[in-house]
């Protein structure tokens, strides 16, 4: 996934629901995709992009920032 460094170990998104390892890397779509917006009031803040992850045992999906923003608050 973009945004990880050389010698940073991938953690493994573990299935809420079974407990198996996860599927990750999936892209949300839906028209022009989904981004996930700030509340309002929030000047500066920009939008973020939700990557998604399926669990290959019961089929549960998760989403999660490709890369940790620090804040989504700006």
């Amino acid at each position: 996934m973009g945004g990880r460094k050389a010698g940073e170990v991938k953690t493994v998104r573990k299935c809420l629901r079974c407990g198996a390892e996860m599927e990750e890397g999936y892209t949300i779509t839906s028209g022009y995709g989904i981004v996930i917006r700030p509340p309002h009031g929030n000047k500066g803040a920009k939008p973020v992009k939700p990557g998604a992850a399926v669990c290959p045992v019961c089929g549960e999906v998760s989403i999660y920032l490709e890369e940790k923003q620090g804040s989504l608050n700006g």
